[in-house]
């Protein structure tokens, strides 16, 4: 078993000398000529190599652009600054009242749900009630009607009270002429029968 496993690692170990690394970083840009074995290997800074010279314009296009970038990036640190240098005390207030009012918010829309619900109840009570006063108000006027007839009665019997009263007076007087007329043939009578 020991010797399976030398032999393993052994292999491993040659293998792995074979395999070259993986190319991590591009020496051969900052040091033209790298790549090729016979060149004369030098700095960028050192001047011309064996590799194509620096042409001047890129550089200067790749500088500009990089000044740029860096203006940009100071622009957006004087401003990040600026954004360190305001005072966000106040800001933790003003949203916590924000909170306050939103949760306030909150519980009034849900005590104008129940006020709607409430409103719909009222309303049925109210028709209800409408259509008992209507009820009511028919029976009321069935009462006036009555009422109407019954103080033309009373008016026909004051009216015939009236009338009585002047056919009592008149039967009392033909009573007081009947017996005044009584006493006339009574006294006839007496007379007539006084002189047979």
């Amino acid at each position: 078993m020991i010797t399976a496993g030398l032999i393993t690692e052994a292999f491993l170990f040659l293998m792995l000398g074979i395999i070259p690394p993986d190319k991590d970083y591009y020496w051969e840009k900052l040091y033209p000529g790298l790549d090729d074995y016979n060149s004369n290997i030098s700095s960028i800074t050192a001047g011309e190599t064996s590799a194509k010279p620096l042409d001047g314009q890129v550089v200067e296009k790749q500088l500009g652009g990089m000044l740029s970038e860096l203006q940009m990036m100071s622009k957006s640190l004087g401003s990040l600054k600026a954004l360190q240098e305001v005072d966000f005390s106040k800001t933790k207030n003003q949203i916590k009242s924000m909170g306050d009012y939103y949760t306030k918010m909150n519980a009034a829309m849900e005590e104008l749900g129940a006020t709607a619900e409430d409103t719909k109840k009222y309303r049925k009570e109210l028709t209800a009630l409408n259509e008992n006063v209507s009820s009511l108000n028919g029976v009321y006027s069935g009462v006036l009607k009555n009422t109407d007839s019954m103080t033309a009665a009373m008016e026909d019997m004051a009216s015939s009270a009236s009338e009585t009263k002047k056919y009592k007076e008149q039967i009392a007087s033909l009573n007081k002429n009947l017996s005044s007329l009584n006493g006339v043939y009574g006294n006839m009578l007496s007379a007539m029968s006084v002189k047979s």
